[in-house]
């Protein structure tokens, strides 16, 4: 759940705001997040928020704290790939003759981008 509205979050965010600064290094983030293995991410984050800041515990069950580690490792992996394919959803179909069509017609932007590409 957690890493459908990250992911739907940054893919709208690139679609409608292509080739700026916060476009730009989601799409950086999304291709490292995607190109990284699942043990390793792990580790940066068992290294970063155990070791280092020592927030949360790196091994055992110590209630929901225990918990929140290997859901963020799943939730980067999940949310990095499905904000990629989301924003090339997104601007192939805000691409299309219908959208181009309401928007030279006076259609406003939010209005016409956002009720056609999402069915």
């Amino acid at each position: 759940m957690i890493a459908t509205l990250i992911g739907l979050g940054l893919g709208f965010r690139g679609a409608f705001r292509p080739y700026r600064l916060p476009d730009r290094a989601s799409r950086g983030l999304a291709l490292i997040g995607a190109s990284t293995q699942t043990f390793f991410v792990g580790a940066l984050m068992v290294y970063a928020f155990s070791v280092s800041i020592r927030i949360f515990p790196s091994f055992g069950f110590s209630g929901p704290a225990s918990w929140v580690l290997p859901w963020l490792t799943v939730v980067v992996l999940s949310a990095s790939v499905l904000s990629r394919v989301v924003r090339v959803g997104l601007e192939d179909a805000m691409s299309s003759p219908y959208l181009l069509t309401t928007k030279s017609k006076g259609l406003g932007c939010t209005r016409s981008c956002c009720a056609r590409p999402s069915r």
